[in-house]
């Protein structure tokens, strides 16, 4: 028996069998075509005529229960690949069926040149037989004839893309080591696994100048090195390794079905064979790579950039010990020179916070990995110079022995936050209170900058500023302190989206503006924000109104009771969502008294038949007791006397209106 690709002679060897078919005839069930990333050149119409009698595939093994990967080599010069087209078919097939679910996963190159395809979706278990063709940038095809087999794996084993990357290790370690990533592998469940799911990775690495790709897989070679991480982890540092020194590093997974079946010849794990490349670092301190322009200095967001500030940098590549993050008041160190030549050669060895060669110089210890930090506890409205050192030693001491960042400034004095001033002014909805005004605003956004206060000014007319509860008492003209009757009551300018003033006569014949500005505190100073931003807003036609129909429908009918044993009525109510009231009233009407039909304002007016009863606003419910027998319609209506009892507000007459029958 003769095996003719590198997955038949592991078959063979199992003493497995499966059939070559040569014919052309039938292998049309599954079309499809790939592209190269590049994109075809121009080319003459002869040159497009061409036909390569070419055979380029050369072999297709399985890496999976569903996946088999094609190995093609390259068109000849000057010729360059652009499309592979390829035909599949089931081994045995007497009639072609299309299977639909045969697809090129990816198209990548190796090493030797050759390239590499992965045929997914396939079915475990299965033989198949492939038939390559291509075409090249400048319109060339081949037409071969050939026909190539493959077999996926008998066993569901883990679906697995490979190695995804390889990166450098920061540090010291970075002369010794490498961090590989894998792509993940899909598990079905952490609770029951599957068969297929994965549960390690095998990390394999080998050096470049001692092996090729194909063999870095081959655990009984010297030269490679095995590493397992558990499946948990798409990640891993491999140590051990040779400083300066390129290597090849692949990964396999390794299924919960093999780990139970791994005697089995029939149970193999997953088989890529995708492999990258990697260097560790030169041991050379002179080898460390780092784009020192790189390093910024931010305010941290919103008001945090009072106190804080963010340093970030790129990676630092190389054989070094650790990073310092250093910062300085500039009022306490004027010249930024100065803290260069600290840090060259006077920093403490600790890093540990205030250093003890100068104690106005704060320094913060980082690893080797880090790439950005935080100062914080700094002071409002300061200036500072700060800078990133890489020390090359544990002790950082020494001027040969670390590499110092351009030293930047910055000032801890965020933009303001923002506030939307006044939007519109409103009545009171105090019945206690009816001198005072709303102005409705949006809350200060301390997410977005900084700010210490909100500041209301008001003029009248074309009249002067007037600060109503500016902060600082010595502002002066022209923004006098407040001098007026009208005052500003306490708020929350972070929460409220009122501020209530007291003192305002709705009986004005003037005009009022108000404007509300937010402030920042840099010391004695108080800095006013938005003030040529924020508009005027003018308090006009403002009167007082009571609940609308919406606001208040009037009693709830669905809670008026009548009682019969005492001869009365319980009635409840809800409370107006807006207007204002300092009482409700309860309108009664006897049918059997005067007009029958119930008319809010007759009852207003004490008609014969009704009956009117206060009740304080804090009240919803009444019972009204002694009646005599008989049907009553029954109202609710707020009320409020706010002009020595010769003028009133109330509720909308169409409020709602209930009966009831009180037998005696």
């Amino acid at each position: 028996m003769t095996c003719f690709t590198r997955f038949n002679t592991f078959l063979c060897s199992k003493g497995i069998n499966f059939l070559l078919t040569a014919t052309v005839m039938v292998m049309i069930s599954c079309v499809g075509k790939v592209k190269n990333t590049k994109e075809k050149t121009a080319s003459s119409v002869q040159e497009a005529e061409k036909i390569l009698e070419l055979t380029l595939a050369k072999e297709f093994y399985p890496i999976s229960d569903t996946k088999i990967v094609g190995r093609l080599e390259p068109p000849p010069p000057p010729y360059k690949l652009s499309e592979i087209t390829y035909l599949i078919s089931k081994t045995g097939d007497q009639v072609p069926t299309a299977f639909s679910g045969a697809a090129l996963e990816t198209l990548s190159k190796d090493y030797t040149g050759s390239y590499q395809v992965i045929m997914r979706d396939l079915e475990p278990n299965t033989c198949y037989q492939f038939n390559v063709n291509i075409e090249t940038e400048n319109g060339v095809k081949s037409d071969s004839k050939v026909f190539f087999s493959g077999c996926t794996l008998v066993d569901d084993v883990s679906d697995f893309y490979g190695i995804s990357q390889v990166e450098n290790v920061s540090g010291l370690s970075g002369a010794y080591a490498l961090k590989v990533y894998v792509n993940a592998a899909t598990n079905t469940t952490d609770v029951l696994p599957q068969p297929g799911d994965t549960y390690a990775y095998e990390i394999y690495a080998g050096k470049k100048s001692k092996i090729s790709p194909n063999q870095l897989f081959d655990t009984t070679n010297p030269e490679v090195t095995k590493y397992t991480i558990s499946y948990k982890y798409n990640q891993t540092v491999i140590n051990g390794l040779e400083p300066d020194t390129e290597y090849w590093v692949g990964a396999r997974a390794l299924n919960k079905g093999f780990q139970a079946n791994q005697d089995n010849p029939y149970y193999i794990p997953e088989q890529n064979e995708f492999y990258l490349e990697g260097k560790t670092q030169s041991d050379s301190v002179s080898n460390i790579s780092w784009d020192s322009s790189s390093f910024e200095v931010n305010l941290e967001p919103g008001s945090a950039g009072l106190t804080s500030v963010t340093g970030s940098w790129n990676s630092v590549i190389g054989l070094f010990y650790n990073l310092r993050f250093y910062y300085v008041d500039q009022d306490l160190m004027p010249n930024q020179a100065d803290l260069f030549t600290y840090i060259m050669n006077g920093n403490d060895e600790a890093c540990t916070g205030s250093e003890d060669g100068n104690s106005d110089i704060t320094c913060k210890n980082l690893s080797s990995s880090a790439t950005s930090t935080t100062a914080a506890g700094l002071t409002s409205y300061k200036n500072y110079w700060m800078a990133l050192a890489i020390c090359l030693n544990e002790a950082c001491t020494d001027q040969n022995k670390k590499i110092v960042s351009p030293i930047k400034s910055i000032r801890t004095e965020p933009e303001v936050g923002f506030y939307s001033g006044v939007i519109s002014v409103l009545e009171s909805i105090d019945s206690d209170h009816l001198d005072r005004i709303r102005l409705s605003v949006t809350p200060f956004d301390e997410n977005g900058g900084a700010g210490d206060g909100v500041a209301c000014k008001m003029r009248i007319n074309a009249g002067s500023e007037i600060w109503l509860n500016h902060p600082d008492p010595s502002a002066g003209p022209p923004n006098t302190i407040n001098t007026s009757d009208i005052s500003v009551l306490p708020f929350n300018y972070k929460s409220d989206y009122f501020i209530t003033l007291s003192g305002y006569n709705l009986a004005t014949t003037d005009t009022y503006y108000f404007k509300c500005l937010p402030y920042l505190v840099n010391g004695s100073t108080i800095e006013i924000k938005s003030d040529g931003i924020l508009p005027w807003v003018a308090a006009t036609g403002l009167s007082l109104e009571g609940p609308t129909y919406t606001q208040f429908p009037g009693l709830d009918v669905g809670f008026l009771t009548c009682v019969d044993s005492n001869n009365s009525i319980s009635i409840t109510w809800p409370t107006p969502t807006g207007g204002i009231y300092a009482k409700y009233l309860v309108l009664l009407k006897d049918r059997a008294v005067g007009n029958p039909i119930f008319s809010v304002q007759d009852a207003y007016d004490e008609d014969p038949g009704y009956y009117v009863f206060e009740e304080h606003k804090d009240n919803n419910s009444t019972t009204i007791y002694g009646l005599s027998a008989g049907t009553y319609d029954v109202a609710v209506a707020t009320f409020l006397d706010y002009m020595s009892g010769t003028a009133y507000i109330r509720s909308s007459d169409n409020v709602d209106v209930g009966s009831c029958t009180v037998n005696p």
